[in-house]
């Protein structure tokens, strides 16, 4: 898309920081209606396109949601890669619960975003990379992360973060849309 910065491959975890960041500010910048529609931009696919497969995924979703979460206030969640906070606010609007989220991102841009969106929720907002969880072993009953590994710059050590927070019994949700990532 003309004007917008689109990611390559980083030489490490701080340019990899950097370039995301540049990306959504420049999708921001290019776009400022489109804030909370960044994903669209980004994946260049079409608004009514991109509508379309998330009222089929919601579907699904949905359910998985509700017996995750329905009537359980107490747990404690991490969001890792929680972008603009949109799989927190689904599960706020699918489910009567309120469960406590920690969010974590590598751009302090998308974070403010999903502050202004969870406004009244139990969110707290990270800035780090999933490859540097700031947060003890065994902390979270649920660990969430959609469409995230597969950006990451060292797939293997953000799962192992992910693990590592994950209290022993817990539920480790991890959704990855490329073909690689499916064993």
């Amino acid at each position: 898309m003309k004007g917008l910065l689109m990611p390559r491959r980083a030489r490490s975890l701080r340019e990899h920081m950097e370039i995301y960041e540049k990306v959504y500010r420049s999708v921001y910048r290019e776009y400022p209606s489109l804030q909370d529609h960044a994903l669209t931009v980004y994946y260049n696919v079409p608004a009514e396109v991109r509508r379309l497969q998330l009222e089929v995924r919601h579907d699904f979703f949905d359910e998985a949601y509700r017996q995750l979460f329905q009537g359980k206030d107490e747990l404690k969640v991490l969001d890792c890669g929680c972008g603009e906070g949109l799989v927190v606010e689904r599960i706020n609007e699918v489910c009567s619960s309120s469960p406590e989220f920690f969010g974590n991102d590598i751009s302090e841009t998308l974070l403010k975003q999903a502050n202004r969106r969870l406004k009244g929720a139990r969110f707290h907002p990270v800035q780090c990379p999933a490859e540097e969880l700031p947060f003890p072993d065994e902390q979270f009953d649920i660990v969430l992360s959609s469409h995230v590994i597969e950006h990451t710059h060292d797939p293997r050590l953000a799962m192992g973060e992910m693990v590592r927070v994950l209290r022993i019994g817990g539920v480790l949700l991890l959704i990855a849309p490329r073909e690689e990532w499916k064993d």
